[in-house]
């Protein structure tokens, strides 16, 4: 929703001037990030949470990171295999132990996010940890054949730096994607199909259909279901 409100704003329909913006819930894209600082002129202050254990990290504002609630919470950022991955790294998943439900304690359990602890302490002061923005989800990747992968960013960079699009969603088929799109000005749908080939192409995959609709359902949360792998791949 902060990505169209600010598509509005460039559009000249929307006249707000926000003195910060704080985000949560769904994930914070790059672009969506760099769409709104350059709208708003603002440093976007990100959030990261679970309902299993509450708030996980937050931001302080000094810059595009957040700090992780090391009192709250143990995480373990780990590979595919389960074993840790160094600072800098992104993880496959994480194990989370929550560290003040008493009631019901909740240890390393599983989340497949992607998450980066960075190897650096914040300017601001805090003995926090910090960790980068959650870019999605391993159950996002969109795997073609044994070892063909793609990443959720090889469709993001494309579909959400276009300024035509204000909302969309990417199927996965067997060759390639089917790509829904909701659009508040003329979208060059052949440029945009032209590319994500170019990204699917180390895949493999180069079938990809781009279409220009109403509106995207929602799930019962509320959110948008942005990338949906098919079951042989999520």
């Amino acid at each position: 929703m902060l990505h169209r409100l600010a598509l509005e704003q460039r559009a000249g329909r929307l006249r707000i001037s926000p003195g910060s913006v704080v985000t949560g819930s769904e994930a914070l894209l790059p672009e969506t990030r760099h769409l709104m600082e350059h709208t708003w002129d603002i440093v976007v202050e990100n959030g990261y949470g679970a309902s299993e254990v509450g708030g996980i990290s937050s931001a302080c504002g000094q810059g595009p990171w957040m700090h992780l609630n090391d009192d709250l919470v143990i995480i373990e950022v780990v590979d595919d295999a389960g074993r840790t991955v160094p600072p800098g790294t992104t993880g496959a998943r994480i194990f989370i132990t929550g560290l003040m439900n008493k009631v019901m304690p909740i240890i390393r359990y599983e989340l497949d996010d992607r998450v980066t602890l960075l190897d650096q302490q914040c300017p601001c002061g805090s003995a926090h940890r910090v960790v980068g923005d959650i870019h999605g989800r391993t159950g996002e990747v969109f795997r073609f054949g044994a070892d063909a992968e793609v990443h959720q960013h090889a469709f993001s960079s494309v579909l959400g730096a276009n300024y035509a699009i204000a909302e969309y969603q990417v199927r996965q088929t067997e060759t390639g994607v089917d790509v829904d799109v909701v659009a508040e000005q003329p979208v060059d749908t052949a440029g945009v199909q032209a590319q994500l080939k170019q990204s699917l192409a180390a895949a493999g995959a180069a079938d990809v259909t781009v279409t220009v609709v109403a509106d995207i359902a929602r799930q019962a949360t509320g959110k948008v279901r942005r990338f949906v792998p098919t079951k042989s791949s999520g």
